[in-house]
């Protein structure tokens, strides 16, 4: 498992070339996602953001989010 962010700041991660997680991708808080143009993340087992937390998603590249399970 992956965690962005915790309780008490504002995280923006960025995007600047092709990404893939393995595991599944955990928010806590407030986390901001840029996906630069041409870039695309990919999210084997998805991504969780419970009540209370926010992931806001901007920029023109590509999210690919699989489930928990691990499939498309």
């Amino acid at each position: 498992m992956t965690t962005w962010g915790d309780d008490n700041t504002y995280n923006t991660y960025v995007v600047d070339s092709d990404v893939t997680i393995d595991g599944r991708i955990t928010v806590n808080g407030d986390v901001t996602l840029k996906l630069n143009e041409g870039r695309k993340l990919t999210a084997l087992k998805g991504i969780s953001v419970q009540e209370g937390n926010s992931l806001p998603i901007e920029g023109d590249g590509i999210l690919y989010a699989g489930t928990e399970n691990g499939e498309s």
